[in-house]
């Protein structure tokens, strides 16, 4: 499925976090990252869908910008380590957002 790596990589920090914590590093973005990982949604129950974007691309950088600034918000209070396993495997959209985050 798109994105499975990093639904499987996030999915573990989302369910240890407590959801107020987990909201702030989330941020602006909790209703995109939700889109691929169902758990955000579990976490924060009161969540509302994405506004939705008519142009693809825009939709794609609003997911991409969500899931790299959560990432930079959760490594400030501690350090993180993201495995991304089996890449040689990975659809096409999980390598694009490898390369966003560089």
């Amino acid at each position: 499925p798109p994105y499975w790596p990093w639904a499987k990589a996030i999915r573990p920090y989302v369910k240890n976090q407590e959801p107020e914590a987990l909201l702030t590093e989330i941020g602006a973005g909790a209703a995109d990252i939700a889109q691929i990982v169902a758990e955000v949604k579990e976490r924060v129950p009161d969540l509302k869908p994405p506004p939705p974007l008519d142009d693809p691309e825009q939709a794609r950088f609003r997911l991409f910008d969500s899931i790299t600034s959560f990432l930079d918000r959760a490594s400030r209070t501690q350090p993180l380590l993201l495995v991304l396993d089996n890449l040689h495997l990975a659809d096409p959209s999980s390598l694009r957002l490898l390369e966003f985050g560089r």
